[in-house]
């Protein structure tokens, strides 16, 4: 093959025409006309190809011998060989000729089309090990070879078995109970499918503290359990509410349901006041607590570590380095605390800094579409995730205070996502991204991460303050 000149890919190679040479005995081999057959085609998918033939004739129209040079007018879309072979490259459309003693030939349209073919589910595997638990599925459509098909498909989703898992119009699969599921999308009549599995890991007694401190505690039946969860969610689905207002409904519901003894029966009923009266107030409060420096040193630290999770390995490391992950980690760190120069997120420092992302719009949250973060809390809750740290349970008001402050940390996500992405306001997929980051290090972060000043001021800023307000506040309002 010789080197690819201009815009062109040329291929020679020696042919003799089809038919017998010159039948007419004139002798006559000066080519005349070179004609390129078939006159069109079309390949669907990248690395397939399609065989053209050339005939070389005299003036007399008897095919002769002839050594042929073909060309592709695009490489970029489909290149030729030195024997009429076309290989697509990439979509878009390139005429292929041949050039014989220069004579050249009728140009053929060549077109790259890919056609879906294969759809691939991701993950392939997954496990939930509570009912209520969620993970997100994704599609991607290849073509016969497996390359990537850019276009944007309309995927259907469905669970094979609905009592297992169901699965929402954007992939969002919700565990319902034990067993084994596949998880399909189609579109155009192709599937592809991932396998869900949920295996249950039995969820013990609910230690509640008996106020909204830290002092005795109190067991809490499953029936009282499931009760205040009932509340909770009805909340977060209160259609008249904005979703931050959904938010500090819950939020101001865990802390008085959870005042005295939630297992007797008069709480019950108090239960079910509060979950009516509390829209109320909240509907007509505008959002006003605003963090001070000690709120925003806990918040902005313990948001750095939800974003940015230890190595996987670094216990393995050896110990100097070891000692320079934890240094850059600490000034990282820092940064956040301070809120000074450009953060880090999933171990990458982005291109804007602080100030940049405290300008990103935040419509979504206060009078947008914010099902899927509020989806994201309802499942937690329903699987009872959120009461789970590291291999312990939580008290109630810990648990819920700690789980619902996903909420403000979620909100500053989505805003730095946005800005690095060089938009002015959120939008849904820096929202759903968010959320993925957030939920990775739900339960998982022990207070032990936190510099000493934090971690000694930690419960007491998480329990005893409106931390998840006052920091809602200022990132949506302030």
């Amino acid at each position: 093959m010789r080197p690819t000149t201009g815009l062109a890919l040329l291929a020679v190679g020696l042919a003799l025409a089809c038919g017998s040479e010159d039948p007419t005995g004139s002798g006559d081999t000066t080519v005349a006309s070179v004609e390129v057959t078939p006159s069109v085609g079309t390949i669907v998918s990248f690395g397939g190809s399609l065989q053209f033939t050339a005939t070389a004739r005299n003036a007399a129209g008897t095919a002769v011998s002839a050594e042929f040079t073909w060309v592709s007018s695009d490489p970029s879309v489909a290149v030729v060989n030195v024997t009429g072979g076309v290989s697509g490259v990439s979509n878009g459309v390139s005429s292929v000729t041949a050039t014989a003693a220069g004579v050249g030939s009728n140009a053929v349209t060549v077109t790259v089309a890919q056609a879906l073919a294969i759809v691939l589910v991701t993950p392939a595997a997954e496990t939930l090990i509570a009912v209520g638990d969620a993970t997100v599925f994704t599609a991607t459509g290849t073509d016969a070879n497996g390359s990537t098909i850019m276009d944007e498909f309309v995927w259907e989703w469905s669970s094979s078995s609905e009592a297992v898992a169901i699965v929402d119009a954007d992939g969002n699969a919700i565990a319902q109970g034990p067993g084994s599921t596949s998880i399909t999308a189609t579109t155009a009549g192709i599937s592809g499918s991932g396998q869900l599995v949920v295996d249950p890991v039995p969820v013990a007694r609910l230690e509640m503290p008996e106020s909204v401190g830290v002092g005795d505690q109190v067991s809490v039946d499953g029936a009282t359990m499931w009760d205040i969860e009932h509340h909770m969610l009805s909340l977060l689905a209160d259609g008249s509410l904005t979703p931050v207002d959904r938010v500090r409904c819950v939020l101001q519901f865990v802390r008085l349901a959870t005042t005295g003894d939630p297992a007797q029966p008069t709480a019950a009923v108090l239960r079910k006041a509060m979950a009516k009266g509390i829209p109320i107030q909240i509907r007509d409060a505008p959002l006003e607590a605003t963090m001070d420096k000690t709120q925003q040193a806990v918040f902005y630290q313990w948001l750095y570590l939800a974003l940015n999770p230890a190595p996987r390995r670094f216990h393995q490391l050896a110990p100097a380095e070891q000692a320079t992950v934890h240094t850059q980690r600490e000034t990282a760190g820092r940064r956040f605390r301070d809120r000074a120069g450009r953060p880090t997120v999933d171990g990458v420092e982005l291109d804007v800094d602080f100030a940049r992302i405290a300008l990103v719009e935040t419509g979504i949250y206060v009078s947008g579409d914010c099902r899927p973060g509020l989806d994201f809390l309802c499942a937690k809750i329903i699987g009872q995730k959120f009461l789970v740290a590291g291999l312990r349970e939580l008290p109630l008001v810990e648990a819920a205070l700690k789980f619902l402050l996903c909420f403000p940390m979620t909100v500053w996500t989505s805003k730095a996502l946005a800005a690095d992405r060089g938009a002015a306001e959120v939008e849904e997929p820096d929202l759903r991204l968010a959320i993925r980051l957030i939920d990775r290090t739900l339960g998982q972060i022990p207070t032990s991460l936190l510099p000493p000043k934090q971690r000694e001021v930690y419960d007491w800023v998480m329990l005893e303050t409106d931390l998840v307000e006052a920091a809602t506040n200022d990132l949506l309002v302030g």
